[in-house]
């Protein structure tokens, strides 16, 4: 459908000196037409001379049109000048027939950009949408769209081939700005002809404050059964008006929970009836978040509490090598220490040593106490090997068979079950390690996973002597009823009698297997 702009030039009376339409360029779409109207004019002229020049050119010397209204395509981009000259039938004053002129302009253009915003002021948690609904493009072309926000382009909003300005919206999500000033821009262009035309606005960004939560108290070194009177303050001040509760641990088996509405929550008052250090604790909650703060009131003069601080020397030991923990906090007398080394190990004096014989990360804990109350603190370890000694060699791979694990060669060892030759003997599978020492206290340490097979002589030998006969009676009714099960892999090296008993290989011990070894001890020759 054709878009129509109406321009209206109004001439005035003969006896008036002209009067011309609009004086500042009228903004028109290429390919519009408009309606360069005349009859609003006034004093009844008797003729009408339209000079229309276009962009570039120059003004015509025949009229464009002589009616009193006339079409006009508007196919050029740049600024249009249209004049109209109208004749009166009557004399003008020295001769002559009266004439007046009036002139207006319009501006043609590709595109016309227009760019709001949601606000012009937004939190960090508030979204911002950029609206450019408003702007116009001409028929005649499909412009390029750009969204920049900073001047750098903000690709999720950019949109190809648009139909029309419906489509120019965009939502920046929360969290994109930093807090400050900002500036918000759409770009239209028209491809072909180069044209294009922007709009910008300015924003700010405004920082949200968490909610936080502090109190203070009168008098601040209150008497046993004294009063105490505590006031609550918030940040952000506003935030006052959200609060829903307040509550208070008095660290003394009391807790107060106050409604902050309709009447407010600012105030509270708290009476202490023995001497100590109290950890009074406070939360606050909105419908949206909470904030809480523990503070410490001293009531009376209770004995001072501990501060657990301690250092590691060296802070990043090397295996079987002994860390000194030395006590650097404060502790008023009578105190008792608690170390925890992290690997199962512990310690009840000041300032203990430890050496820690598996490498890794352990978190060494230490807890003080005394009349006033008790702390902790806690430091990461890390144990690290100086060398990598090879794995440890198996000897023997049966249920029930001896096995040696022999250790790589060094000057020292020490196994998982305290050995501390290198070559053990072990009776179980599972997981074992041992570490090794290359000379020089530098230690290396080696795991070693000992896995066992059901591999006995399955004819009957039950306790693994060499020979099928009554002596292998006892030994399966034992294991028949030593309560470890009757599966032959649950059966330790202790079980003697678990490999060899498997004579009917189901991998079980039962009545089975017993009247097998009975018919081999019976079956004659």
């Amino acid at each position: 459908m054709e878009r129509l702009a109406r321009v209206v030039v109004v001439i005035a009376l003969a006896a008036v000196p002209a009067a011309g339409g609009a004086s500042a360029a009228t903004s028109v779409l290429l390919g519009d037409t408009v309606t360069c109207d005349a009859s609003a004019t006034e004093g009844h002229p008797s003729s009408y001379a339209w000079y229309v020049t276009e962009p570039g050119g120059s003004p015509p010397t025949q009229p464009t049109s002589t009616a009193i209204s006339f079409p006009l395509l508007l196919d050029a981009i740049g600024t249009w000048t249209i004049e109209l000259v109208v004749g009166y039938p009557h004399q003008a004053p020295g001769g002559g027939t009266y004439q007046a002129e009036a002139s207006t302009t319009i501006q043609v253009e590709v595109v016309v950009t227009s760019l709001e915003l949601s606000d012009t002021q937004i939190t960090t948690e508030e979204s911002l949408t950029l609206d450019g609904t408003a702007s116009r493009w001409s028929d005649w072309v499909t412009p390029t769209v750009m969204f920049r926000l900073d001047w750098v382009a903000y690709a999720p909003c950019n949109v190809q081939s648009p139909p029309d300005p419906s489509v120019l919206t965009c939502v920046v999500p929360p969290g994109f700005f930093e807090p400050g000033p900002h500036i918000a821009s759409l770009r239209l262009q028209d491809p072909v002809s180069g044209s294009y035309s922007r709009a910008t606005v300015d924003f700010e960004v405004v920082a949200v404050s968490p909610l936080a939560v502090d109190f203070s108290w009168e008098p601040v070194n209150p008497d046993p059964g004294a009063l105490v009177q505590l006031e609550i303050q918030v940040q952000p001040p506003e935030a006052e008006a959200d609060l829903l509760t307040a509550t208070w641990d008095w660290d003394d088996g009391q807790v107060l929970q106050q409604p902050c509405q309709p009447y407010g929550c600012m105030f509270a008052s708290h009476e202490w009836a023995q001497q100590g250090w109290y950890d009074v604790h406070l939360l606050v909650e909105t419908a949206d978040e909470s904030a809480e703060v523990t503070r410490t009131i001293q009531v009376g003069n209770p004995p001072t509490p501990p501060v657990a601080a301690f250092t590691a020397t060296p802070a990043s030991p090397l295996l079987v090598r002994p860390v000194t923990f030395t006590f650097t906090g404060s502790c008023e007398e009578p105190c008792t220490y608690a170390w925890a080394f992290g690997d199962g190990a512990t310690a009840s004096i000041p300032s203990p040593s430890h050496t820690y014989v598996v490498p890794g990360t352990y978190t060494a804990r230490l807890t003080v106490t005394n009349d006033g109350g008790c702390d902790s603190e806690q430091l990461p370890i890390t144990v690290s090997p100086c060398w990598s000694p090879a794995s440890p060699v198996q000897s023997g791979t049966c249920y029930g068979a001896p096995i040696q694990l022999t250790a790589a060669a060094g000057v020292a060892w020490l196994w998982s079950t305290g050995a501390t030759s290198r070559t053990v003997t072990v009776g179980l599978a599972g997981d074992y390690w041992v570490d090794v020492n290359s000379g020089g206290s530098c230690w290396g340490h080696s795991p070693w996973t000992v896995a066992l097979a059901n591999c006995g002589d399955p004819g009957g030998d039950a306790n693994l002597d060499g020979a099928t006969d009554l002596a292998d009676v006892p030994a399966l009714l034992r294991e028949l009823a030593d309560g470890d099960g009757t599966a032959v892999i649950d059966a330790g090296a202790a079980d003697l009698s678990a490999p060899g008993g498997d004579v009917t290989r189901d991998w079980l011990l039962t009545a089975s297997d017993l009247e097998a070894i009975l018919a081999i001890l019976f079956a004659g020759p």
